[in-house]
């Protein structure tokens, strides 16, 4: 006869609790009535003695396991306060029927948490547990990013991204060149890198240019040259991103304008021929018109620079945002399980910035909000604060409740929350 550890500690458990923690007056009580004859005198004895053998024998296998390590010690009782709840109903209930339920609720307790103990182990194998499966979760994400990779690579439809990478590629392939326009944190940068690992080529990036030779590099005073990112993507080829194009002296990027129309560079050691392999790619927040509102510090560019690209607009994808905030949420630890934290942390986002633009505020909030607090939210950061750090970011309490409000307004709808609109910008703008 096999005996499992799970059976030995719940058979002992629970004759301990119904012999060895008894009285003799109240094990008596459990097998009759107070004053019984001798017949029923011997034969609660013979039950006992018998009790008693069955428990020395469990005992025995006991301390052979626990000789081998194979069974962890645990207490009859997890709280103090149950057991003397316990002890006070057997003292104060003496008739068989109050023992025999008293019996049972000791016996359901046992088997929800003596036995749960018995097949999970202790507190520390279960945080173990849950240590190791938030791993297992995590290298399983880690392996469906590689599989996304290995699918760009190979040239293979990629599902997941930016809706706007299809039409990126489409004009790459045929030779234009392409000005990604679009607000802060949509998604610009991070897809240029993505069309990189596509196509397969290596990725460089500068970002706004005020002086010519950050763009294309200079010769010290003791004759050394200095390369540039641009310099090394138009002479060995790869994919050079060229971001805040709109927020860059238009004299000083005239040579990239030049550079792209003649095939040749003028470097200041020698002039470089373009390697077949290069691939431009401008980005900016303003279709490099000038500053407006929003984005203050920008240039009017050059209208034959300008007519050099094909513009496509990237606007923020919600598809895109919540996987990105999904991944940085497990990243930092946090549970896929717990995805609805990230979900309703998202759709707050997402209700705030569509209240900021219809009542034209100079303020952004980008999906960086979302991923940022996502990761905030993986270690127990409290909303209050990444609504203050993330989203209003310096807003006074009157703003932020002026805001609240024209959202609650923008639920109602109708003729009179448009009028309730129009008094909340009023209030605002004052």
């Amino acid at each position: 006869m096999v005996v499992t550890t799970s059976l030995v500690t719940t058979l002992m458990l629970r004759g301990t609790a119904l012999s060895t923690s008894m009285s003799p007056s109240q094990s008596h009580a459990l097998t009759g009535n107070l004053s019984p004859s001798h017949g029923k005198q011997m034969k609660r004895k013979r039950t006992t003695e018998a009790m008693d053998e069955f428990l020395a024998h469990l005992h025995h296998i006991r301390d052979h396991l626990e000789e081998k390590g194979k069974v962890p010690k645990y207490h009859k009782f997890n709280d103090g306060r149950k057991k003397e709840k316990y002890e006070e109903a057997k003292n104060n209930h003496s008739s068989k029927g109050m023992l025999e339920m008293a019996r049972r609720a000791e016996e359901a307790r046992l088997a929800k948490g003596e036995m749960r103990n018995a097949l999970l182990g202790t507190e520390e194998d279960r945080k173990k547990a849950y240590q190791q499966l938030k791993d297992d979760r995590k290298a399983a994400y880690e392996l469906r990013r590689q599989e996304q990779e290995a699918a760009t690579q190979a040239n293979l439809p990629y599902v997941g991204f930016h809706a706007r990478t299809k039409d990126v590629m489409q004009n790459i392939r045929v030779g234009n060149l392409v000005f990604l326009v679009g607000p802060a944190g949509s998604g610009k940068t991070h897809m240029a890198q993505d069309v990189a690992k596509r196509l397969d080529k290596p990725f460089y990036f500068t970002g706004s240019v005020h002086q010519k030779h950050e763009l294309l590099g200079f010769i010290d005073a003791m004759g050394k040259l200095t390369r540039t990112p641009f310099r090394e993507a138009y002479e060995h080829g790869g994919m050079f991103l060229f971001d805040e194009y709109d927020a860059s002296s238009p004299h000083a990027i005239t040579p990239f304008n030049a550079a792209l129309s003649n095939g040749q560079c003028a470097f200041p050691d020698h002039i470089v021929d373009q390697h077949s392999d290069f691939i431009a790619i401008a980005a900016g927040n303003t279709y490099g018109t000038g500053a407006n509102r929003q984005y203050v510090g920008r240039f009017q560019q050059d209208a034959a620079s300008l007519d050099r690209f094909v513009f496509i607009e990237i606007d923020y994808d919600k598809e895109l945002e919540e996987r990105l905030a999904h991944e940085a949420f497990v990243g930092q630890g946090g549970m896929p399980s717990k995805k609805g934290l990230v979900n309703k942390w998202v759709n707050d986002v997402r209700k705030i910035r569509r209240a900021i633009n219809e009542m034209g505020l100079r303020h952004i909030v980008s999906p960086r909000a979302s991923i940022m607090g996502s990761k905030l939210l993986a270690i127990g950061v409290s909303d209050t604060f990444m609504n203050e750090s993330l989203i209003y970011k310096g807003m006074s309490i009157d703003q932020q409740e002026q805001i609240k409000a024209w959202m609650k307004e923008d639920l109602k709808g109708g003729k009179q929350s448009v009028e309730n609109k129009k008094e909340i910008l009023k209030g605002f703008s004052s």
